[in-house]
Order: structure tokens, then C-alpha cells, then sequence
């Protein structure tokens, strides 16, 4: 059996113009997370619609490691000097 790896991700949006969309561009407030610790892989995220918030999806990992472990959902919520640092969704959500 063959296994393919993304070799990256990269969280984008299209924000809407003129009738249509822009071109896509890397969503910055998901992206700086994504080397913010070296036990913890970031996959990508989603912004909540008024950008209240932003969901990000995210597994523990080793060094050297390539497999992905099961995935949790963390939140990252905006403060007076950017985003908060993610912390996992509570009330049972996550593994």
C-alpha cells in the first residue's frame, strides 16, 4: 500500500468583491499557529462567521513524526493584542 503526505496546508479565504471574490490568501490568524508548539500539529482552522472566534483543528506529535494521531478542535479567541493563545474545546468534545 502507498501512502501520500501533504507536504503542507494552508489555511486560505477569498474575501468577497465586486459581485465575486478576491483570490484567495493565507488566513493569517490560523497560520501563525501553525509552528507554536513543537508537540502539537496544526492541520488548518475556520473562522466563525462574525470572527468571534476561530476553530482550529489539532493533534498531538512527536518529533520526526509523519503520521497523524486523531485530531481535536482547540479555540482561539481574540484579545486586546491579537489572538488568545488556542486552548481544546471543552465539554466533552475532544478525545
Amino acid at each position: 500500500m502507498r501512502h501520500c503526505w501533504w507536504d503542507t496546508t494552508t489555511t486560505l479565504v477569498a474575501a468577497p468583491s465586486d459581485g465575486g471574490f478576491a483570490a484567495p490568501a493565507p488566513y493569517e490568524p490560523v497560520e501563525r499557529w501553525r509552528d507554536w508548539r513543537a508537540d502539537l500539529a496544526i492541520w488548518g482552522g475556520t473562522p466563525a462567521s462574525d470572527e468571534s472566534f476561530i476553530l482550529l483543528e489539532a493533534s498531538p506529535r512527536t518529533a520526526g513524526e509523519r503520521a497523524s494521531r486523531p485530531s481535536d478542535l482547540w479555540v482561539s479567541l481574540p484579545g486586546p493584542g491579537g489572538w488568545n493563545a488556542p486552548v481544546p474545546l471543552a465539554g466533552g468534545v475532544n478525545t
